[in-house]
């Protein structure tokens, strides 16, 4: 590894694990430029580790690893090749050339010395211990960039020859009909591609949900909006479940709008992985957060926006008494605003008034200035908000 795993994670286990080779890292041992290395959802798994913020236990398989198993099987080229044959405008082509190179994966083994490290890796994290095991791609989780639910992810996967084999389901899901239509769109090359795997200790969810630490509703960058639900995270984040849903002031942590829904179906662990179960019927229009854990998560929202330095899509789950954060990325449907000036928080109204100045040949004079004034004014009355800032 590139540095021994035997660092104590925030609330997990402590990760002794020795590996013999450079494609396995520690999730504490990433840095932010190692996007290359790692992919997205690790390095940004990292950074909350570094902000100091509750991430389970975990480590990558790097994309050296996935290199270097395509580089032993030959199967760059054989992706190339079919690649090469397939138009991009066209959605059946592009369906059966990602149905043929997700095929080659089948018959994909990990080489020996890279499972020794997995295994030793996974071990680390405790005994038979169940796992989450999330695809970490160069091009995911990136500004401007959304690959949400486009690779695949694998939950309360237990057990080495398991986790293997989910390992190279990921590396498959590159390569799938969704994810390689959308990198066409968005002009990414397909010729310098390679996936992590993150691994980490499952979280046995009681309550799971997604936070937004800018309200994607409105638009509004002094609002959160917290969806929570009985359960693993699987039925929320894939939208199978109608959610509680939280509006909170960011500035103050209070709740602005909160909506009970009535939570019928949860996603639960089984001896064969997960599946969807009823929500026991006394639980069903109770809230699945208390106002102190609303709180908590209020306070992890403001340190990871803060760390990151941009409005964050982040997935956490509860465990008993204790919330966990699974994954954070940047918002990507927000509209763009300018920076505001440094004043009290809360909605902004911005005018351009260049056309103004493009057609004033002479400097404004004193009472232009008061017209303009008062037209920006009636302007704010009648289209901003009731209370607007004064500054």
């Amino acid at each position: 590894m590139n540095r021994p795993m035997n660092r104590t994670m925030n609330r997990t286990t402590t990760m002794s694990a020795r590996t013999n080779t450079a494609q396995i890292y520690s999730l504490d041992a990433l840095t932010s430029s190692q996007i290359a290395l790692a992919g997205g959802k690790a390095v940004n798994l990292a950074e909350m580790l570094r902000a100091g913020l509750p991430v389970p236990a975990g480590f990558v398989v790097s994309t050296e690893a996935y290199r270097a198993v395509i580089a032993e099987r030959n199967l760059d080229s054989s992706i190339q090749e079919i690649l090469s044959r397939t138009a991009a405008d066209d959605a059946d082509q592009l369906d059966r050339a990602a149905t043929q190179i997700q095929a080659l994966f089948q018959a994909v083994k990990i080489p020996a010395e890279l499972t020794v490290a997995i295994t030793d890796a996974y071990r680390s994290l405790g005994e038979n211990v169940s796992v989450a095991v999330r695809s970490s791609a160069t091009a995911e989780d990136l500004p401007g960039l959304s690959f949400a639910g486009q690779y695949d992810t694998f939950l309360n996967v237990t057990g080495a020859t398991e986790l293997l084999d989910r390992i190279v389901r990921c590396w498959a899901s590159l390569w799938n009909p969704r994810a390689l239509s959308y990198r066409i769109k968005q002009g990414i090359r397909n010729d310098d591609l390679a996936h992590g795997v993150v691994v980490q200790k499952l979280v046995a969810s009681d309550t799971s949900g997604i936070l937004f630490t800018a309200n994607p509703l409105n638009g509004r960058r002094d609002q959160l909006l917290l969806n929570a639900s009985w359960g693993l995270g699987e039925a929320i984040v894939s939208g199978e479940v109608n959610p509680d849903q939280w509006v909170i002031d960011k500035e103050s942590g209070r709740i602005v709008e909160s909506t009970i829904a009535r939570k019928e179906q949860m996603t639960i662990r089984t001896s064969d992985g997960i599946a969807h179960a009823e929500v026991p019927a006394e639980q069903q229009e109770t809230p699945s957060l208390s106002d102190a854990e609303i709180s908590e998560l209020h306070a992890l929202a403001r340190i990871a926006e803060q760390h990151f330095g941009e409005p964050q899509d982040i997935e956490w789950a509860r465990e008993g008494g204790t919330i966990y954060l699974v994954q954070s990325r940047p918002i990507t449907s927000l509209y763009p605003v300018p920076e505001t000036e440094p004043g009290k928080p809360g909605v902004r109204i911005y005018i351009n008034v260049n056309s103004y100045s493009q057609a004033m040949q002479e400097p404004f004079t004193p009472i232009g200035e008061d017209l303009i004034r008062i037209a920006v004014r009636r302007v704010r009355k009648d289209l901003g908000p009731k209370k607007i800032p004064e500054n």
